[in-house]
């Protein structure tokens, strides 16, 4: 195997430009070249000339910093493999809880949708009750406006009937303090307790109203049914003629339709028949009461209180 060789002490001097290097050892202007403990493997070789020097420390230099550019590079490149490492977990911790989120957040607007709808549909029932309620305190109240009309109806009534009954209590005290001869002005009769005159002119209802009012008293004003047929024949003969009597109405308007009534504000009940065509004065006859034209002329019947010793004077 070949020695190795050792140099030491080693020095090149260049020559001016434009010039050629000369052969080894040719002058001492050119340059000067030393070697010191030069050994050759072989005794036979001669000195050599000192070569230029070559790419070897050059490429040993950048082999150098080739390796450190790869392991700054690997170690970079592990730097970010970890870094997107540490981030796939990260983002997989974070999608994780996301969907676990998301999950919670669905679940729970599941169960709040639900309990929505039966809040929705109890308020619905509520309000169908409220609505209810209100409609029966509604009926309620019509019902008891109705009723306390009904009761000062009745009220009044009793009122009416309680006058009524003094009234008839004092008639028939008066009647049967007198005898009867002296109990009716002439030309007038007794009826239960009533003095009656039957005229015998013909006036439509209004004057026939005022000429009773004339003789201080009024149209007949039955009390009840019976009284129609159980007037006395012989003065007033119901088969033949009609007769004003203290019946009489309103006319109706456009809004509700006016009561019959007798002129002392008794209220009236009772069935009425028609001569010829409608109208608001009654009449009696053949036994029966009827709705005439006011403006027909007709027969009327007066009547008043029976009182002892009375005179008047007849139509």
């Amino acid at each position: 195997m070949a020695q190795g060789v050792t140099y030491a002490d080693l020095r090149f001097v260049r020559n001016p430009p434009g010039k050629k290097a000369t052969q080894q050892g040719t002058g001492a202007e050119d340059g000067e070249l030393t070697y010191e403990n030069l050994h050759g493997s072989r005794a036979h070789q001669a000195e050599e000339p000192p070569s230029a020097p070559t790419e070897e420390t050059g490429s040993g230099c950048w082999t150098w910093k080739a390796g450190l550019a790869v392991l700054t590079a690997t170690l970079l490149l592990l730097v970010l493999l970890a870094t997107a490492v540490g981030l796939g977990l990260r983002y997989w911790q974070v999608s994780g809880q996301l969907r676990r989120a998301l999950q919670v957040h669905a679940d729970l607007s599941i169960a709040q949708e639900g309990s929505l709808a039966q809040m929705e549909v109890r308020l619905h029932r509520a309000t169908e009750e409220l609505n209810s309620t209100r409609e029966t305190l509604r009926r309620s109240q019509e019902e008891a406006q109705r009723t306390r009309e009904r009761l000062q109806e009745a009220l009044e009534e009793a009122n009416h009937t309680r006058e009524d009954l003094k009234q008839k209590e004092e008639e028939l005290q008066r009647a049967t303090s007198c005898q009867q001869a002296g109990c009716c002005p002439s030309g007038w009769s007794l009826f239960r307790w009533r003095c009656l005159l039957v005229s015998k002119q013909e006036k439509n209802w209004e004057n026939s109203q005022k000429e009773c009012q004339r003789m201080g008293s009024r149209l007949l004003v039955l009390k009840e049914p019976t009284e129609a047929t159980a007037l006395p024949e012989a003065e007033i003969p119901l088969s033949e003629q009609q007769y004003w009597i203290g019946l009489k109405k309103e006319p109706d308007t456009w809004r509700f339709k006016v009561p019959w009534a007798w002129t002392d504000n008794s209220p009236f009940s009772w069935d009425l028949g028609q001569c010829g065509n409608s109208g608001n004065c009654g009449q009696l006859g053949q036994g029966s009461l009827l709705q005439c034209n006011c403006g027909w002329k007709s027969r009327y019947i007066c009547e008043q209180p029976a009182r002892p010793m009375q005179v008047a004077q007849a139509p």
